[in-house]
């Protein structure tokens, strides 16, 4: 059997080069599809973008197949992001997977009912430093003050002063109708309920003695610093 993969330059729509095998022409019917996207900061051709984005990469796949009028899809994609800003942390780069299950139900001709859901987990980023308005805190060679803790629960920062994670779900039905067109595939209205969770850990969080919170560095008390961001 023979693979194709696509190569598809995307930046603020996606083009369907191929619609999803929902015809009723046969009793079974499947889709493949692996793609990957990519965008660069130098290409001459795009619109104003933010000065911390470098590259972005997106391989994915989807498979799905559908038996008379029930259909399965499944897909994973992983994206990779290279930014990097004038301030610490200046290399907040990341990189998240993402998984998504497709439920169908056709009813009506080309006429479908489907349930999806959607799970994107971002990799752990840790920072060494962090900048608070003037003041920069952490263990690096620019840092004003280094905070580090000796609790247990901070033990898988190894050295960094920031840890964070990030997960998003989402749930949703909807109905969508394909059509017989040279310019759209099909349109579709629904309902969808998403769900974000953050892990944020650092030592600055327990920051309790007055004598650190007052310190005044660079002509900004460190307390006042730290509520403010």
């Amino acid at each position: 059997m023979q693979i194709f993969q696509l190569f598809k330059f995307s930046f603020f729509i996606l083009l369907f080069l191929s619609k999803p095998v929902l015809s009723k022409e046969h009793e079974l019917q499947y889709f493949f599809e692996i793609e990957q996207r990519v965008m660069q900061d130098d290409w001459s051709f795009l619109p104003d973008i933010p000065p911390s984005f470098k590259s972005s990469k997106t391989n994915s796949f989807e498979l799905g197949f559908m038996v008379n009028d029930y259909g399965v899809m499944i897909g994973q994609s992983k994206l990779e992001l290279d930014l990097q800003r004038s301030s610490e942390p200046k290399d907040v780069s990341l990189s998240a997977d993402k998984v998504h299950l497709d439920l169908f139900y056709r009813f009506y001709d080309a006429r479908y009912l489907k349930f999806f859901f959607q799970q994107q987990k971002a990799d752990e980023q840790k920072f060494d430093c962090y900048t608070f308005s003037t003041i920069i805190l952490g263990n690096c060679t620019d840092s004003d003050i280094q905070i580090s803790s000796t609790q247990s629960k901070y033990d898988r920062l190894d050295g960094s002063l920031i840890a964070l994670s990030a997960d998003t779900k989402t749930l949703g039905l909807n109905i969508t109708q394909e059509l017989d067109s040279s310019w759209l595939d099909a349109f579709s209205f629904g309902l969808a309920s998403t769900k974000h969770e953050y892990d944020w850990l650092t030592p600055i969080e327990d920051i309790e003695s007055p004598f650190i919170l007052e310190l005044m560095i660079n002509g900004n008390q460190l307390g006042d610093v730290i509520e403010s961001t």
